[in-house]
């Protein structure tokens, strides 16, 4: 993977929100929804901030103790996954990441490979036309398959 790769989300069906200490994502196309926690809520949100696969991963070895090929790992295998549930896409590249010139920091944290949960318990109500597929009570009541 290009270390200067850019991303964005896939598009307008791909909607997101921090709650709590995490985000949450959700595909609306696909009907499935994800959990972000710890360092995959930091890489989405860096994501959505514009910083190219570089500069993330630059980012968290400043931020997390661990070996940098165990980082770059996490990054791309999690920028991998977020692409293959369809929840970002390639957007061009983005300047080389800036050497940094901070201190190194003696409060970081272990590093933990970045996870993405699915869920997809939603699915059919996430996915439901609101104008064609409800019976005449609405959203989220499904038009039995006798209704016209």
């Amino acid at each position: 993977m290009n270390g200067n790769a850019l991303f964005r989300l896939a598009g307008p069906d791909i909607v997101h929100d921090a709650i709590d200490d995490g985000i949450v994502v959700v595909n609306l196309t696909a009907g499935a929804y994800f959990t972000l926690d710890g360092v995959a809520r930091e890489i989405w949100e860096l994501l959505a901030s514009g910083r190219s696969r570089g500069e993330i991963t630059a980012e968290l070895a400043h931020r997390y103790d661990g070996q940098p090929q165990q980082i770059l790992d996490g990054v791309e295998s999690f920028l991998g996954r977020l692409s293959e549930e369809g929840l970002i896409v390639a957007a061009g590249e983005g300047p080389p990441p800036e050497p940094s010139s901070v201190l190194e920091r003696t409060d970081r944290k272990p590093f933990a490979a970045p996870v993405l949960v699915k869920y997809t318990d939603l699915e059919d109500l996430l996915t439901l036309d609101p104008i064609h597929e409800v019976d005449d009570s609405g959203w989220p009541h499904v038009k039995s398959p006798k209704s016209p």
